[in-house]
């Protein structure tokens, strides 16, 4: 009777461990991020002359080891500037604030030659 009762309750409690799994779980269909996470995309950091805006406002030409290079703008694009610019402190910098000839440092995905990112390098002018 003692064994019965041993073999129900190892079967019991053996039962119940299977019954939980492991603990893992797969991610949620559509991503366990909720929908926001990106594919992971190779980026490079170039140093630039700003020459101009495209026409269409969705880009920009520059000027990278004498070449003329046209860079589509990403929806999300950011200007930022380095300390000791004439733009530093400055919250929020437009396209239309560059002029032509200013240091840029342009980060870009490498697919598809969109700028994620400008930053102003030029020192201000004395």
């Amino acid at each position: 009777m003692k064994f019965e009762l041993v073999c129900v309750l190892f079967l019991a409690a053996s039962g119940a461990a299977w019954a939980q799994g492991s603990g893992s779980v797969g991610p949620p269909p559509g991503g366990g991020d909720g929908g926001l996470q990106t594919p992971f995309e190779v980026v490079k950091t170039v140093s630039v002359k700003y020459l101009s805006a495209g026409g269409d406002g969705n880009s920009i030409i520059v000027e990278a080891e004498g070449k003329k290079l046209s860079m589509k703008l990403d929806k999300r694009y950011k200007i930022k500037a380095n300390k000791g610019t004439e733009f530093a402190g400055k919250k929020r910098i437009e396209l239309a604030d560059l002029q032509a000839g200013i240091l840029l440092k342009v980060t870009y995905r490498v697919s598809d030659m969109t700028a994620i990112e400008l930053r102003i390098l030029q020192e201000k002018k004395a």
